[in-house]
């Protein structure tokens, strides 16, 4: 009998992601972009950015929203990413993986996971 293998079962990650669609700002070399958090975890973040920084790359993630009080800085590390045509042009798709869990960014998944369940 053949095992047949599935993105699940490859799949190393043992926190959950949450779906988040949040809008946010990612700082790279001192510069500010537009970004969009497509799916986040309490260790890293999956964005749509039509920026996508060297991986191995540092950069800040500031995300704004009605669920925090003020705007959640996160330092990252790109682990991955890549470039797709889209029907709006070139789209950028990177991930991230937190230097540190802040107990805001806590509470925000938990807000999320009540929006999204």
């Amino acid at each position: 009998m053949a095992i047949i293998s599935t993105r699940v079962s490859q799949d190393k990650r043992n926190v959950s992601r949450v779906p988040a669609h949040l809008k946010c700002q990612v700082v790279y070399d001192g510069k500010s972009h537009d970004a969009t958090i497509v799916n986040i975890s309490l260790k890293g973040a999956f964005l749509s950015s039509p920026l996508v920084p060297p991986i191995g790359s540092t950069i800040v993630l500031v995300v704004k929203s009605r669920e925090l009080k003020a705007p959640l800085q996160l330092e990252a590390t790109v682990v991955r990413g890549t470039q797709a045509l889209s029907d709006h042009g070139i789209v950028g798709r990177f991930g991230v993986r937190f230097s540190r869990n802040a107990m805001e960014l806590i509470l925000l998944i938990a807000q999320l996971q009540k929006k999204y369940a």
